[in-house]
């Protein structure tokens, strides 16, 4: 979604890595991009673009809540192929319908949007 998204912005190829962009978080917790007038009138597009894609991905990012557990680094010379024990069987899913229902257990609460657009 988010590389989809970056890809279809009117952008010059490299400018999605370098062209800053201006949002505000506004009092109800949403997240507004903003136009400037720093640049020329197509890299000021791309910035706000580029935001909106942003804006769009923290707001998918926002239905679900972060694991309680967090995995550990495997140092490197462990093979986790070659070594179960590194690696509970518990911690894995063998089925979509697992993830999905593990997402929809874990999710926030959708009432607050993240969609209203501002200059700023």
């Amino acid at each position: 979604m988010h590389d989809r998204c970056y890809s279809r912005a009117k952008c010059h190829q490299i400018l999605v890595y370098f062209v800053p962009y201006k949002w505000a978080c506004l009092y109800n917790g949403r997240a507004s991009c903003g136009y400037s007038n720093a640049g020329s009138k197509a890299q000021n597009l791309c910035a706000y673009q580029l935001c909106d894609c942003d804006r769009k991905f923290a707001k998918c990012l926002s239905r679900y809540r972060c694991p309680k557990k967090k995995k550990q680094c495997l140092t490197a010379d462990r093979n986790p192929i070659l070594d179960r024990k590194l690696i509970p069987e518990d911690e894995f899913h063998t089925s979509g319908a697992s993830l999905s229902m593990w997402m929809l257990s874990n999710r926030f609460d959708e009432s607050a949007e993240i969609d209203q657009h501002i200059p700023l």
